[in-house]
């Protein structure tokens, strides 16, 4: 979850809370029975007696300072991991595309009055494959950290928090500059884990 630094301006109905340099993130809060986005802060840092919720949707400069934090994040991101939102875009492309020619050729099957040649919609995923292969063997930087987000994903269903937390600290390591030997070295570790069972 994203985290945002802002410092209190003076017009902020709290003045306890005025001047004080702040982190939060965005949530959803309840005000007034509607949920409305918000910069959660803890009480601590607020000086408040509980943890404070700082409206977004009616501040334009806390707008446009989320906005630019966000630009920077993203900045940050991309220089560390090159290709990484070419990468994201096209295999999620793929993955798209193949699902859809999926579909169509259950639907064909499924047609008594269809004679095979009508598909609909068709997709060679071998080569869409081929062309994600190459992307990846371009940026294998973004490669690895996207492998390892699938790592996560799936290791969160299967309940294996090793696998999980292994995959996280590859991700970190890469976003810190490490290198991809570091990173494997870090995404295979919780195999060490592993105890043979005869």
């Amino acid at each position: 979850m994203a985290q945002y630094t802002i410092t209190i301006p003076a017009d902020f109905p709290y003045a306890d809370a005025i001047g004080r340099t702040v982190t939060g993130d965005k949530r959803m809060v309840p005000v007034q029975g509607k949920p409305v986005l918000c910069l959660v802060v803890s009480k601590d840092q607020m000086g408040l007696a509980q943890d404070g919720s700082i409206r977004i949707d009616n501040k334009p400069w806390l707008i446009a300072e989320i906005a630019r934090q966000d630009a920077e994040a993203e900045d940050k991101f991309c220089a560390a991991l090159a290709g990484i939102r070419t990468l994201e875009r096209e295999i999620n492309a793929h993955r798209a595309n193949a699902s859809r020619s999926a579909r169509a050729f259950d639907r064909m099957m499924s047609d008594e009055g269809n004679d095979g040649c009508h598909r609909g919609y068709s997709y060679d995923a071998q080569a869409g494959e081929a062309h994600i292969d190459g992307l990846r063997a371009k940026f294998p930087r973004a490669a690895l950290y996207l492998a390892a987000q699938d790592t996560i994903y799936a290791a969160h269903w299967a309940d294996n928090l090793d696998k999980s937390a292994a995959a996280k600290k590859a991700q970190e390591i890469l976003l810190a500059g490490g290198s991809i030997d570091d990173a494997i070295f870090a995404r295979d570790a919780w195999k060490s884990n592993l105890k043979n069972v005869d």
